[in-house]
């Protein structure tokens, strides 16, 4: 009993929550915080799914133009990025997941690196990749709007491709 009543709290401060800035975190930052998948899940649909009863974008067109809604964020934050000057060593992957209301603006921008040594982010590299991704997203508009708060998670690659790095 106790388990759902924290459960439900967190949802509710969720809630409450998701009107005020936009939040950039890494995922262990957000567990720490009380922000958790689960939570955010109940309250963000998911945009895409295979199984589209479950998905926000149902047809074909509209998925599609969600899919280049997210990929236009991706290319505005990299450009973001290296016109302040900050610019990866070699191909980082990381894994993301972003909340998003009904007016197109974020909420939630959850990540992770998943680079391995050599391919390792520094402490300081994800402090100024935090920095800058807060200073970003609340600015940042999608350029559609829907009738209910959505997700999308999956994993983009930053900087160099490791096989071009020793070309330079």
């Amino acid at each position: 009993m106790r388990i759902h009543f924290l459960f439900y709290f967190s949802v509710i401060i969720i809630l409450l929550g998701c009107n005020e800035n936009p939040i950039g975190l890494t995922i262990q930052e957000a567990e720490k915080k009380g922000i958790f998948f689960d939570s955010l899940n109940l309250v963000y649909k998911s945009a895409i799914s295979v199984d589209t009863s479950n998905a926000v974008f149902k047809t074909e067109s509209d998925m599609e133009k969600a899919s280049t809604a997210y990929q236009n964020l991706f290319d505005e934050f990299g450009k973001y990025l290296k016109a302040n000057q900050f610019n990866w060593p070699f191909a980082t992957s990381c894994f993301q997941k972003i909340y998003i209301n009904e007016n197109g603006k974020i909420d939630y921008f959850l990540f992770n690196f998943l680079g391995e040594p050599p391919y390792e982010v520094t402490t300081d590299q994800e402090n100024k990749f935090k920095s800058l991704l807060n200073e970003f997203i609340k600015d940042y508009t999608f350029p559609f709007t829907t009738s209910m708060k959505h997700s999308q998670c999956g994993t983009v690659v930053y900087g160099l491709k490791k096989e071009k790095q020793n070309q330079k």
